[in-house]
């Protein structure tokens, strides 16, 4: 077309608008012209038939094209025209789990038909208690629904769900609010539901944890931990769990409220403002690189049956490396002593750590009988109580302090008993146990042990003597007369035992002297060994045996005969003097000697005898 050609320019634009306009209205006319002429005109038989064709299916595919795209977007529903919102609303300044919410659910008709049967569903989590419903009477428990009048169009309205709101702390929960409804005159259920996304920033179950800012490395911390129900409403089947991290561990647990079991706190209920205090030691054990250290604990609850975590409580520490060395040796590095004596235990405490030590006490329990306890306390300044002997600042000021890369030195005398009762070969263990309290943490001790060299302790040969007229049964064994006359002779026996106690004795020697005015009888009797032997020169007794096993004893038996003299009158005469007995601790290797007093006439352990006369008489 001539017109198109003519006024669809760029200067007809500018300076022709409406006729430009009308000519770019009439464009496609004239490209179908121009395709016309170009494609078909003078190419085909019957061109314009052929054009009108082609044109035609291209017109059909379009139209095509137009209602497929119209079939898939076009929606029947009103759902756009539905407004549907839900808010929450909360007496406390923020959400929290097991506090009181509030939800409104707002909904409108936007549209110009009615719905019919509509009902609207909340989805809260399973752990929320409903309270209040409003309306009321529409409300079905079971399944979280209101069921809602008809809506005209433009009709608005509004529902109301209170209650107790418990979930994880920290975590998102996701509500859901859910309209149901028919459009007038349709059979199909339409649904429109928007969400709400909620957001815990705390809980009412409040536990805290009261303990220092820094504990040591290795070593004990008291600490105290409270539950509180910060909320309006009773809390229940509470838990704790109290496992540590490696290196700590709560010992010594006590609660007073609910009980603890397979190291968790369990409370049946938590009433409103109501708190439970559970105290405890923390145990460390900690290598020397960690320099910090934490102390988790998330407590849960349960709803409807339902066990819901709430805040976990950190407790972070400073840890602090307080280390003692202690040096321990017995006085003159000796590995053995004997029987009856008191030896020295030497210990040196050094401060190698990194924070001052306080009010020192060094503990050393007896687990043994082989130390005299009762002479403990007595040789050192201490005290001896539950089989433990202790030293502390009480006793000894210059454990009061303890300062970083100090050195003290202690003595601690240990006696041994005359004659241990249990064992045999026996070997003294003292592992010395010492606390301590720390300069910068008050009420945590420190505690450390080490263990003394191992000190032998010999046997002991106990002699024991005694002279007789007649038996404890009353049986006579001496002759002659009682009192002893002058002139006239009267026999007596010496009685001795030698006790053997904790180890084997070797070449045992016992020897006595006879005084001028005693003779021997030659009558003696001797349990094991060889018999007594007499030197009637030196008027010597010998007796030998070449080893004694422990707890063994053996007896020597022997008759004397005394004849007094003039000048004895009125006295008890020695019959027995010089009793000295020697042998070897197979043990320690140690060389034994015991000796006895003198035995005289008095009869001390005689009593008929004693009763019808000791001294001499004319």
């Amino acid at each position: 077309m001539r017109f198109v050609e003519t006024h669809l320019t760029k200067d007809r634009l500018f300076h022709k608008p409406h006729k430009w306009f009308l000519a770019f209205l009439l464009s496609p006319i004239h490209f179908l012209e121009l395709h016309y002429k170009d494609k078909y005109h003078l190419n085909f038989e019957h061109a314009k038939k052929l054009f009108v064709f082609d044109m035609g299916l291209l017109l059909s595919a379009v139209i095509l094209l137009f209602a497929t795209i119209f079939w898939f977007t076009y929606d029947p529903t009103i759902t756009n025209l539905v407004f549907l919102s839900i808010n929450t609303s909360s007496p406390d300044a923020k959400i929290i789990s097991g506090g009181y919410i509030t939800y409104t659910i707002a909904y409108q008709n936007k549209s110009d038909i009615r719905i019919i049967s509509p009902s609207l569903t909340i989805n809260l989590p399973a752990s929320f208690v409903i309270e209040a419903t409003e309306p009321k009477e529409s409300f079905n428990h079971a399944e979280r629904k209101f069921i809602l009048a008809d809506l005209s169009p433009e009709q608005q309205g509004q529902t109301k769900i209170s209650g107790w709101f418990y979930d994880t702390p920290g975590v998102e929960s996701k509500i859901t609010a859910i309209l149901e409804y028919t459009q007038e005159g349709r059979t199909n259920k339409e649904v429109k539901s928007t969400p709400l996304f909620q957001f815990q920033r705390g809980s009412v179950l409040k536990v805290g944890i009261n303990a220092p800012e820094k504990l040591i490395a290795a070593g004990s911390t008291p600490i105290k931990i409270i539950l509180t129900n910060d909320g309006k409403r009773e809390l229940n089947n509470i838990t704790l769990p109290l496992a540590s991290p490696a290196g700590l561990s709560l010992v010594e647990l006590k609660t007073d409220k609910g009980v603890v079991e397979n190291n968790q706190l369990k409370l049946g209920e938590l009433k409103p403002d109501e708190t439970a205090n559970l105290s405890a030691e923390l145990k460390t054990n900690l290598p020397e690189q960690i320099k910090a250290a934490a102390l988790k604990l998330t407590p849960s609850i349960e709803v409807n049956g339902i066990k819901i975590a709430q805040n976990t409580v950190e407790k972070n520490f400073s840890v602090l490396h307080p280390r003692i060395s202690i040096q321990s040796y017995w006085i003159n590095q000796s590995e053995k002593t004997q029987p009856g004596q008191t030896t020295e235990l030497n210990l040196s405490v050094s401060n190698n750590g990194d924070i001052d030590l306080n009010n020192l006490e060094i503990a050393l329990p007896i687990k043994n009988e082989i130390i005299n306890t009762n002479k403990l306390a007595n040789l050192n300044n201490g005290s001896y109580k539950n089989k433990i002997f202790t030293i502390n600042s009480k006793y000894n000021a210059g454990l009061l302090v303890l300062a970083r890369n100090q050195t003290k030195n202690l003595t601690i005398k240990i006696p041994i008993l005359e004659s241990p009762v249990a064992g045999v070969d026996l070997v003294l263990k003292l592992n010395p146990e010492l606390k301590a309290d720390l300069n910068e943490l008050s009420g945590v001790v420190y505690q450390t042990k080490t263990s003394a060299p191992e000190i032998k302790i010999g046997t002991n040969l106990d002699l024991a003597g005694e002279v007789r007229y007649f038996t404890a049964d009353g049986d006579q064994l001496g002759r002659g007369p009682l009192s002893p006359q002058v002139g006239k002779e009267t026999k007596y026996w010496a009685l001795l035992k030698i006790t053997n106690t904790t180890s084997k004795a070797t070449n045992l020697h016992l020897a006595a002297q006879l005084p001028e005015y005693v003779a021997w009888t030659n009558k003696s009797s001797v349990s094991h060994g060889s018999s007594v032997n007499f030197n009637e020169k030196t008027k010597t007794i010998s007796w030998s045996l070449n080893s004694l096993a422990p707890r063994q004893t053996v007896g020597i038996y022997f008759e004397l005969a005394l004849t007094p003299t003039d000048e004895q009158v009125g006295t008890a005469p020695i019959i027995l003097q010089n009793i000295k007995l020697e042998a070897t601790d197979d043990f320690i290797k140690e060389k034994i000697i015991d000796t006895l007093p003198d035995l005289d006439t008095s009869l001390p352990y005689d009593l008929i005898g004693r009763e019808k006369g000791t001294k001499v008489s004319e």
